[in-house]
This record gives structure tokens, sequence and C-alpha cells, in this order.
């Protein structure tokens, strides 16, 4: 039985893994498509490749055989690419693509149920296209239902793993790392060693202990990179190894290992691990020859004449011996430095990983209420009576600086809960991607504003609604390259997903150049399902709403994309639930574009606390433009007889809140003239109310489902003295009032 913290880690990082491989292979594709230049190219093989090889790792030391078979053969790959070995072509690219859906399908069977089975075909017709495609330029992998069955292939450590030949294969390993330290180095005892280890590695998949088959595995990292050490490196590396297997053989022999027979694995682990690490950085020697040859430009025995001669680089004697072309002699040394880039990025990854620790979302979420419930406490010490006293200074000063750390402790829970956009939608991109492959359509995919952050938790369930709107856009927006070329477009449609901050929001936007949408065609279709409301709506922004309806649909078919009438009022449902807003724009033939408002987090906010007759109403600070008392020749009525405020030659709507929350008639309101200006991307409004009480943090309630969408409201906070005050929807009021 595996243990379950284990499992989980690994869970979470190849699903990072594999985020990352999704962006690299589209960088790739795009690069590939604008010949873009070899070195960047280079680098994102390198990057695949890095990531391929540490899931194989962790899954080995885990024993996930499957996920070592499909993982073995794809590192194959890209090692020969990223060696020069074969040319890239665009079919590697669509087959790496392949390779990262299968290995996410693994993921999400792992995480249900435990195992890594359940795959079985498709994993071996992905492994033996990916070996197939060493030699010949690669075919997608055949389905699994159809035709005879696909030709077996199995990972190089053949045999069920045993545990009893764990202590076997230790005393061989030992034996060579004895001839070693002995002075007996040659290139078949590091053979010899890596092929005993990766043995070793396969048996001890099955130790139920996460000690044993974590040494064990960085014992073949270790074998794997010993070979290619300088000397006094390598004697290092040999020497750790002994001692780790020399500890492995005294907890395997032993009837009943104690705590400290463990203890002393995950010691010699660590100490692997660092120098592992430290061999990446500065122990790895490239050398020129040794690349020359295992890439077949020239023999061992011709490099040893060269070597034996050398008092210049080993090129120019390689060339003068005629041994070496001079094309040869740059395709080695292009290895050389890619080989070394590698090392170097490897390095770099280390370092940056070693200033990160991973944290449960639930134990943030737990810190962000614990600090919400914090303010709400300093905001009933800091009004209490008791402070006004005379003789009450001291306390007002800890107080203050109480406030001060409060205020601190706050930003920086604040900050954990939010993350850039960036990775939600470089996987829109690979949903817009995959969605335009199905249909046949060509689509470019731009994002913008990528630095946004947001809370996590909106984000998080922010995507699913996103997908579906990306499917949606590149199903029914953007046309066919044929229909494009027909209404004088660029076969290539453009599909553009971007993020900008507004006042206390962020707006997301999707936009495409497709055929937009067509308002009589909503109102028929309306008709049809029986969504019209009485009377219909006249106003294109209100049109373009009836989609959110249930049961509308477009689509005069089904498909696994779209025309079941299930999509988009779920999309509208998740947005609101987020106390969010969904705005259509569009233009027949030209655009349509989908303005997403959602705030920009859900716990705490900057209030300005205002009273409106009896009632509690906190407008979000980043929503405030000024706070002014008017006098009544300020307050002038427009051509419709609407009240406006004059402030500086500017003309401002008033809106009095008094009748909107119908608490006060509308003369009463502007008795004050006590105004709040606030301002969206919809403008400017002034807001009447009676009394401004302070500005102070407001921890943010959501409104229980069982008052259903409150107009103007999104949400409910709790004041010092107990009361309730509703927070302010100002974007909403001013976009609709």
């Amino acid at each position: 039985m595996q243990d379950d913290s284990l499992i989980h880690d690994f869970l979470s990082e190849a699903d990072e893994i594999l985020d990352r491989l999704d962006l690299v292979l589209i960088e790739m594709e795009d690069l590939f498509n604008e010949n873009g230049h070899e070195d960047e190219t280079m680098e994102r093989i390198h990057g695949l490749f890095r990531g391929v090889h540490t899931i194989k790792g962790v899954a080995g030391s885990l024993g996930f055989n499957q996920f070592v078979v499909v993982t073995h053969e794809g590192e194959a790959l890209l090692d020969a690419l990223r060696k020069d070995k074969i040319a890239l072509s665009s079919s590697h690219i669509v087959l790496f693509f392949d390779l990262a859906k299968l290995l996410r399908t693994m993921l999400t069977t792992l995480k249900d149920t435990g195992e890594d089975g359940g795959h079985e075909e498709e994993i071996q017709a992905m492994a033996l296209t990916l070996h197939k495609a060493l030699s010949g330029p690669p075919q997608a992998p055949a389905n699994p239902t159809e035709g005879p069955p696909a030709e077996a292939f199995t990972f190089v450590p053949t045999g069920e793993a045993k545990l009893s030949e764990i202590p076997t294969h230790a005393e061989a390993l030992i034996q060579i790392l004895q001839n070693t330290r002995e002075g007996v180095e040659n290139e078949k005892q590091w053979e010899k060693l890596q092929q005993l280890a990766l043995q070793l590695d396969h048996h001890a998949s099955k130790s139920p202990s996460p000690e044993i088959r974590l040494l064990v595995h960085r014992l073949a990292q270790a074998a794997k990179k010993v070979g290619r050490l300088n000397h006094e490196a390598s004697q290092n590396m040999v020497g750790i190894m002994f001692r780790a297997l020399q500890s492995l053989l005294e907890t395997v022999r032993c009837t009943k290992p104690t705590e400290s027979h463990y203890e002393m694995l995950a010691r010699q682990e660590s100490l692997l691990s660092r120098l592992i690490n430290r061999g990446e950085a500065a122990g790895e020697n490239v050398f020129l020859g040794k690349i020359l040859v295992e890439d077949g430009f020239i023999s061992q025995a011709t490099l040893d004449q060269a070597l034996s001669k050398q008092g210049q680089p080993l090129g120019r004697i390689l060339m003068d011996m005629k041994a070496l072309s001079e094309t040869d002699l740059r395709k080695a040394l292009k290895v050389q430095r890619n080989r070394k880039k590698q090392g170097d990025a490897s390095t770099g990854d280390t370092r940056q990983n070693e200033r990160q620790v991973r944290v449960h979302v639930e134990k943030l979420e737990r810190l962000g209420n614990l600090v919400g419930e914090l303010v709400i406490s300093e905001n009933a010490l800091i009004h209490h009576p008791s402070l006004k006293s005379s003789d009450a200074e001291d306390l007002r000063r800890a107080t203050i600086q109480m406030s001060q750390l409060i205020r601190e402790l706050q930003e920086i829970s604040m900050s954990l809960r939010m993350v850039p956009v960036l990775a939600t939608f470089q996987k829109l991109k690979l949903v817009a991607r995959e969605t335009s492959r199905q249909l046949n359509k060509k689509v470019n995919v731009v994002l913008g504003g990528t630095d946004v952050e947001l809370d996590r938790t909106i984000l998080d369930h922010l995507y699913q609604p996103l997908v579906h709107m990306v499917r949606n856009a590149v199903d029914h927006g953007i046309e066919t390259p044929a229909k494009r070329t027909e209404n004088g477009k660029p076969e290539v449609g453009t599909f553009t997903i971007s993020a900008h901050q507004s006042g206390g929001e962020i707006h997301i936007l999707l936009e495409d150049d497709g055929g937009g949408i067509n308002p009589e065609i909503i109102l028929n279709k309306a008709k049809e399902t029986g969504v019209l409301p009485e009377p219909a709506p006249t106003r294109p922004g209100d049109i373009f709403a009836l989609i959110f309806r249930p049961g509308f649909s477009t689509s005069e078919k089904v498909t696994n994309i779209s025309g079941r009438g299930v999509g988009m009022d779920v999309v509208h449902r998740a947005i609101t639930g987020l106390n969010g807003n969904v705005d259509i724009e569009s233009e027949l033939g030209r655009f349509s574009r989908f303005r997403i408002r959602i705030p920009l987090t859900l716990s705490i906010i900057e209030g300005m606390l205002v009273r409106v007759g009896d009632l509690h109403l906190t407008i979000p600070i980043p929503a405030v433009r000024e706070t002014m008392v008017c006098k009544k020749d300020q307050f002038v009525p427009d051509i419709d007889r609407n009240t406006m405020l004059l402030i500086r030659g500017e003309l401002v709507p008033t809106i009095p809140l008094g009748t909107l929350f119908g608490v006060k008639d509308e003369a009463a309101c502007y008795e004050s003239g006590l105004v709040i200006v606030v301002y969206s991307s919809h403008g400017c409004r002034g807001l009447l109310v009676d009394r401004v009480i302070g500005q102070q943090q407001t921890v943010i309630k959501s409104v229980p489902t069982y008052l259903g969408k409150l107009p103007w409201v999104s949400g409910f906070s709790v004041l010092s003295t107990g009361a309730i005050s509703q927070v302010l929807d100002s974007e909403r009021i001013i976009s609709e009032y």
C-alpha cells in the first residue's frame, strides 16, 4: 500500500509539470510554424525532456510502472531530438501533445483509484508509437478498439519485480563500486552500473517502504550521472553510493528493521539528492570527444589517436586528420552547448524550488477566514467607547500598533491567495487549439494581461465556465477557412483572451473576429424554445443575454462540442455565483466580445461605510472617486428631467440610494447634499447618502442562497456593533441604473 501523502505529492507535481509542458508545446508549435530560431526550439525540447524525466523518476520510485513505460519512450525520443539525432517535425509536436493528454488521463485514474492501471492498451500503443518515431516520422497511435491489437511493447527492465532480488543486485553494485574505488574506471563499468541500478530500481518499486523506494531511485539517478563526472566528483559520488548500498543491504536483511534503519536510508537519500544536483551544476563535464563518439561521427580508436596528439583544440586535430568534417564538428559543438545549457537550467530550477513550499489550498482558505475574523474583532475594539476616554492614551497607541500588524498580516494572507491568470489562460489556449483541430478551423490565440492576479479560489471556480466559452467561440464564432476567405477575411481567425483590473474588479475579455451574433436568430430560437420573455427585449445587449437562458442553443445538430443547450446558462450561474456578471457586445460579420466582471477577491476589501435612512451600506473604496457636499444649484435637470450633478463643468448622473433601496422618497434624498462619486468602465455616478461614517476594512460574506440574487448588492459585512451592512455592487448600479 502506497503512502497517500507521497501519491498526493506526485499528483500535484505531475499536474504542474504537465501544465508547463502544455505551454512549452504551444510555444514550440508557434516557433515551428513561424520557422523560429533553432536555439529557442532546442531550449523547449530540453524543458520537455526534464519534465518527462521527472515524472518518470518519481513514478518509478512509487512503483507506478505504467507511467514509467510510456514516459521512458517519450524521454528516449526527446533525448534523440535534443542531441540532433533526428529532426523535429510537426508530427512530433502533435505526438507529444497526445502523450501529455494520455498522462493527464492516467493521473485522473490514479487520483480516483489509487492505481496506475486501466489504460494498458492506450499506453502500449503510445509507447510503441514513440519508440517507432526514433526511426521514422511518427504516426498517430492506433485506436485500440479498431483493427488488430497493437504490437506489445515492454519496458527495458523485464520480468516481474521481486523484493527477493534486491540484495543480489545491491551486492553486484557494491562490487562494481569497489572496483572503481580501486582505480578500475571504464565505459563498460559505468554501463553495467547503470543497468544494474535500473534493475534494482525496478525490483525496489514493490517495496512497502517509501524510504527504500526513494533511496534506490536516487541510486539509479546517480548511476546514470557518475560516469560523466570528473575524477574527483565521481569518486565522491561513488563513496556516497557505496555507503548507501551498505545501509540498504543492512535494512533489507534485518528481520525487523527499526526506525533508525529508515532514518539512515532517508539521510543517505538526502545526501545523494544534494550531490546529484551539485553534479549537474558543476561536476559534469560535457566532453566534445565523448559526444563525437556517442553520435557516431568518429570511432573510439580515432578519438584515442587524436587525444594522444592533443596540443591544440580537439576539433582542429580531427579535421587535420581528415577524420571529421567541419559540418559534423559544428553539429557536435552545438550538442555540447545545448547539454551545458541544460545543466545550467536544471541548476536554476533546483535553486528556485528550494525557495518554494507546497501548501494545501484549504490551509490558505482557513488562514484567510481567520484573518477575516481578526479584522472584525479589530473593528469592534477600535470603536469601543472606552478608547475615547482621556486616560486611555496608552491603550489607543497599542490599538494603533495592533491595527498595523493586522493590516500587514491581512496583506500577506491575501497575497498568498492571489495567483497570476497566466497559467489559466495558457490552459484555455490549449483548449482553443484542440477545439480548432477537431473542427478543422485555423485559429490564432492571443493572450493579454497575463500578469493580472486573481484570488485562487475564484480562478478555480471560473476555469470550467471559461473552457465552455472558449469552445463555444471557436465552434460558433470563428468561421471555417473557406467561409472566411469568401468574406474577405484571413484564413486564420483571431481569438483574444485578456484581463485587466478596473477598481476592485477584474475584467476578463474573450473576443473573436468571427461572424458575430445575429439578434434575429437569437430571438427566433428563444421563441422556438419558449424562453422569450414578455415583452421581448429590444436592446442588443438584452437580446444577446437570452443565450444564458436554460435550454437555449442555436446549434442545428448535437456534437461532442455543442448543441445540447446546457452550457451557457451554467456558465452564467457560475459567474453570478462569484458575484460577477457577463456583458456581450457583437457586430454581425465582424466580432463578438464577452466581458466577464468579477471581484478581485471574495474575502476582505477596503470600504467606505455610509448610512441611508436606517440602512448601513458599504461602497468598495477602489470604486470611489471623491466625496463631496454639494449645493442645491449644483443639481440640474437634463432634457429627460433626470437630476444631474455639475462637477467642474462635467455633468454626472445622480442616483438617490434611499429611493433605490426603498427607504426614502426622492426629494428627501437630496436634502443632505452629501454625494459619493463612484466610477467604472461604464462611466461615473453620484450616489446620494445621508452620512459618511468612515473608511474601514470589510470582511465580505456572500449572499445566502435562500435570499436569491439581490439587486445592487454583492455581499454583506458585519460591523463592529454587530449590525449588518450591505456591500454595494457599484459596477452593476452604474451600468444598469
